[in-house]
């Protein structure tokens, strides 16, 4: 963005104002009413929307709280936070900002009580809603969507529907009375059947296919009501549950909506042209309170790509409708690309019907540079590559990247875009074979990774231990090391004419020994390992399993020593996200549930997602849709063929009762297409290229997409492969070599996390105790699965927090209500019988005993689970917490802050550091933490004059202690000391090489796997 004049004194929001255009400043500084922006791509429109916000904290004395803005993706929200805490500092980090979904689970965890049909569920998981379908089919009697061949066929497509009718709004009964309505209307037609001729009388095939979906509609609406049922029996809700049932309770409950319109003041909204119908209803209910309420829009109907999830162009235009008052300003001055990729994209999307805003015009001349050879002229019009074969293409991109980064342009601002997730394959296959640095952005699937197929196979072995199949197959993985000579001979036996079974081979020694196996102690080895797997799988919680069969069997070791470590990392995380949650929603989950959901998945072609590890320096990889909001000097459009990215067939199986947003003529599908196509293009600063070959990987022909063609001709430059191809035939053996492991990453990748994230009391101390413990419990999150301890403390803290809410609220709190809030939470974690029975009758005794020594004293007024989102320490340290209990003094701002600690009650000494054990101190860090926290807190909301350790537990003479501590300013200083120290420490990895003194610590054994043996 051009920069104008600017002062040393200005403060980061004064200098940003500064740069602005008119029709920016108009739209940052028009804060009261509705205001719709209409913002093409590279117009500013993150900028817009941080700087408003900003604008609307400096002009009012509005609260940063009371700023609510929804956007459409977790990037998205991090991106605009991360700017806006750039331009006002720790009161960015108050501002809610999320996604729609993120807005209303909030609101959820927040207010149980009005949400009767879901209070205490959970969310439901894909596995768990096709299962809970695949049981409503397996149960009923069902003519239409339960077919002889392939009873479970349509479950993914009556899934789907649900999902089309929730996300327009319509709950059970609403879309029954659609279904009734649509079928008396079919049935009130006077030309249903033929009146003369051969089948006179009979029904007209048009009117049977008809009948045969208004059949599907009914079934469905059955279906529909079984679903909602299961899922609340089951205490569960979907993704499109969280602002369905918000919406109902912003509707029945007029004090609700009432308080969520005084708390939220301003509402912003980015990406409004794809919300669907249900979210701008959301919308609506929450601006009713005044006809032109501060609600501001910002999209771009050019960008409108998001169909699939519900969004349509209508639900962009309903606002002009609604607020027919509103402001409207449109921005089209583009700060990225040049005037010539403008122009291509201008004259491609001019094909769709629907346009509202005016052509882009480019905010700043070329600049040369790096890519100056690509300026000349001719050179900036978009190249457009065809080639007869896709290995081809591959190897002009690879070069072409190569080309590029030899020039000045960084692997990090090119990004290759292609249309769907399995496209990235054979791209990243062969830039590793090229030692190009990539990262592919786009989702995968975990499942299809080879390191959690070896993982998953020999869990398949456990649960189905006994079945010879299931041995077969984990005896050749590498981490098990078995002889290749010994499996050749154990499988050998097993195929004679006395079909010996192969579980009976590997459980004895006399076996091996007859068949002269080398290292029959290995294999002996595995079969005990095995047999107590099996045990232990039964018994065990599933997640504490998982990390137990990952440790024992060697996997962890492999995962960490063989290939790109932090890869590896970023799949077992996902792999073991899903078992956790797994855990959390099914109580007593073990090795077979874990089997069957994995089946589902499988049978369904459902997925877990893998993000990858992104990488600082690296070429970008990702779909066309992963790509809104980014922008990158070069952009790669590959795969351009007729089919691929438009022309797309698709066949809709259901025809609901209204107009959803994909149930639309293939015409309009095309127009969603070239959007997409449109917004890809308009990635491109400096380069935009579009590739396509004329032979798909199985030899079929194809033809480039229609899109190409429609960019007009003087605009794009048509270029034959015919050299890469000739280059092909003579490097054959490039696509050939085994893909190359790339290099791990480095400081970068490691400091954005940590910016990211922040750190916490509980991450200091860890890091303080062993560096290596934060790094794997607190930076990655890898695989830690709660101790039965932990989740007892979880327990305890949540029914402290039920209590002196209910307390504050006037509610009768009696020893009963705590020890039945415990009870009831413990009800839903994942222990075992034995495990559960003992904690909760532990807890009765502790928490039952806490109750009596201290009800008498507690504070009259507390506030519980207080959460500190964010502060700065310094420019870019954050600072996170979540403080158990505030006890307030009359005036309301002077605070005690208690810190629950369901261990046994330690010395004051040991408390304030002064003793020889290592974790001496730590409770009284937390506290100076706490005291910290709150001073750099933006709003000055309370004034921390003591801390308090308060035990949950008594000593050994049955006493409950407390105690309280006065934090003074030097102590405050040495911490903060010690943070500067422990964040310069993890930004530049000076831990790196460092081990903790511990003599058995696992997470420094952990990292001696990174090491080369």
């Amino acid at each position: 963005m051009e920069r104008g004049v600017t002062s040393d004194n200005m403060t980061p929001f004064e200098t940003e104002m500064q740069k602005l255009n008119p029709r920016q400043r108009e739209a940052v500084e028009n804060i009261e009413g509705p205001v719709m922006v209409v913002a093409g791509p590279g117009t500013g429109k993150t900028q817009i929307l941080t700087l408003r916000i900003a604008n609307i904290l400096a002009r009012t004395d509005t609260p940063a709280e009371a700023i609510l803005a929804l956007t459409f993706t977790e990037a998205a929200s991090a991106n605009m936070r991360r700017r806006l805490v750039a331009l006002i500092g720790s009161r960015g980090y108050y501002v809610r900002i999320g996604t729609f979904h993120g807005f209303c689970n909030a609101l959820i965890q927040q207010y149980p009580e009005k949400y009767p049909a879901i209070m205490g569920g959970r969310h439901c998981m894909p596995a768990d809603a096709m299962a809970i379908l695949r049981a409503i089919i397996e149960e009923g009697s069902w003519t239409n969507l339960r077919p002889f061949a392939e009873k479970f066929y349509y479950v993914p497509e009556i899934l789907k529907a649900i999902k089309d009718i929730k996300r327009e709004g319509f709950g059970l009964d609403a879309f029954a009375e659609l279904v009734k309505r649509e079928k008396e209307e079919f049935e009130s037609r006077d030309d249903l059947h033929h009146t003369k001729g051969k089948y006179k009388n009979e029904m007209k095939g048009s009117a049977q296919r008809r009948l045969e979906k208004l059949n599907r509609n009914k079934e469905l609406s059955e279906i529909y009501v079984r679903y909602q049922e299961v899922l609340r029996t089951r205490k569960l809700y979907d993704f499109d549950d969280m602002i369905l049932e918000t919406i109902k309770a912003m509707e029945s409950d007029k004090n609700f909506l009432l308080e969520l319109q005084e708390r939220y003041q301003y509402i912003l909204v980015d990406e409004h042209q794809d919300t669907n119908g249900a979210q701008n209803k959301v919308l609506e209910l929450l601006a009713s309170f005044y006809p032109n309420p501060n609600l501001f829009v910002v999209g771009d109907e050019k960008q409108a790509i998001f169909r699939f999830q519900g969004a349509s162009l209508d639900n962009f235009l309903y606002f002009k409708n609604k607020y027919a008052d509103a402001k409207f300003i449109s921005l089209e001055e583009n700060y990225r690309s040049t005037q010539t990729i403008l122009d291509s994209a201008q004259s491609l999307i001019e094909k769709n019907k629907a346009v509202l805003s005016l052509p882009l015009r480019a905010a700043r001349p070329l600049r040369r540079g790096s890519l100056q050879a690509a300026e000349k002229k001719g050179k900036d019009l978009v190249q457009v590559w065809k080639f007869s074969l896709p290995e081809a293409e591959l190897l002009f991109l690879a070069g072409r990247v190569k080309e590029l980064f030899s020039q000045g342009v960084p692997w990090k601002n090119m990004g290759i875009l292609y249309r769907e997730n399995r496209d990235a394959l054979p791209i990243a296959d062969f830039f590793a074979a090229q030692n190009i640095p990539f990262v592919i952005e786009s989702d995968r699937n975990v499942l299809a990774n080879r390191l959690i197929m070896k993982l998953v196979a020999l869990c398949n072995a456990i649960w189905r231990f006994g079945e010879d199949e299931a041995l077969a197959r984990i005896l050749h993985i590498d981490f098990l090391a078995l002889d290749p000579m010994d499996i050749y001979r154990l499988i050998r036996a097993t195929d004679d004419e006395k079909r010996v079974s192969l579980w009976m081979l590997v459980s004895g020694s006399e076996n091996l020994d007859m068949l002269g196996v080398r290292e029959p102690a290995k294999i002996k080895d595995l079969y005990e390992k095995l047999a107590r797997w099996k045990q232990q799988s039964e018994n065990e919680e599933l997640a504490k399993f998982i990390s137990r069969l990952m440790r024992e069997s060697g996997f962890l070791e492999h995962a960490l020593k063989h290939g790109n470590y932090a890869k590896n990392m970023e799949a077992v995380g996902a792999f073991f996200d899903e078992v956790k949650k797994i855990s959390e929603n099914h109580q007593d989950a073990a090795l077979r549930d874990l089997m069957e959901y994995l089946e589902v998945l499988r049978s369904h072609g459902a997925t877990i997602r893998e993000r990858g590890a992104r990488l600082e320096e690296a070429v970008r990889l990702m779909t066309a849709h992963k790509a809104k909001g980014l922008e990158f000097e070069a952009v790669f459009i590959v795969g351009a063929s007729d089919g691929h990215w438009g022309n797309k067939r698709s066949r809709k199986y259901f025809e609901l009762p209204f107009r959803t947003v994909s149930d639309v003529s293939e015409m309009e599908k095309n127009e969603d297409e070239r959007r997409l196509f449109y917004m890809a293009l308009t990635r491109a600063k400096r380069v935009s290229c579009i590739t396509y070959s004329q032979t798909s990987s199985d030899g079929r022909e194809l033809v480039p997409s229609q899109f190409i063609e429609e960019i007009r001709e003087n605009l794009r430059e048509a270029h034959a492969g015919d050299e890469f191809e000739k280059a092909f035939s003579e490097r054959r053996e490039a696509f050939m070599a085994p893909p190359h492991e790339l290099a791990a990453p480095g400081r970068e990748y490691f400091s954005e996390i940590f910016r990211k994230r922040g750190l916490n009391a509980t991450a200091l101390n860890n890091y303080l105790s062993c560096p290596w413990r934060f790094f794997y419990q607190n930076l990655l999150r890898w695989f830690s699965s709660p101790t039965s301890l932990q989740i007892y403390g979880i327990a305890a803290h949540k029914a402290l927090q039920m209590f002196f809410d209910a307390r504050n609220q006037g509610k009768d709190t009696n020893k009963n209500f705590l020890l039945d809030a415990f009870r009831q939470d413990m009800a839903h974690k994942a222990l075992g019988r034995r495990d559960k029975e003992a904690l909760i009758k532990k807890g009765g005794v502790s928490l039952g005993g806490y109750f009596d020594a201290w009800h008498e004293t507690w504070s009259a007024q507390t506030i519980n689970e207080f959460r500190v989102p964010g502060v700065l320490l310094g420019k870019d340290i954050k600072l996170t917490g979540n403080l158990d209990k505030l006890e307030l003094d009359a005036d309301g701002r002077s605070v005690a802050v208690v810190d629950y600690k369901t261990k046994q009650p330690q010395s004051r000494n040991w408390i304030e550091g002064k003793t020889r054990d290592k974790r001496s101190g730590q409770y009284k860090r937390q506290l100076v933490f706490y005291k910290l926290l709150l001073d750099l807190k933006p709003e000055k909301t309370y004034h921390m004059k003591a801390g308090i350790i308060d035990f949950l537990e008594p000593d050994e003479r049955g006493k409950y202690r407390r105690e309280l501590f006065e934090i003074t300013e030097a102590e405050k200083k040495e911490l903060i000391e010690t943070i500067e120290r422990v964040a310069d420490e993890i930004t530049h990895l000076k831990f790196w090489n460092r081990r903790c003194d511990e003599k058995d610590c696992e997470f420094c054994r952990l990292r001696a796997l990174m090491d080369p043996s």
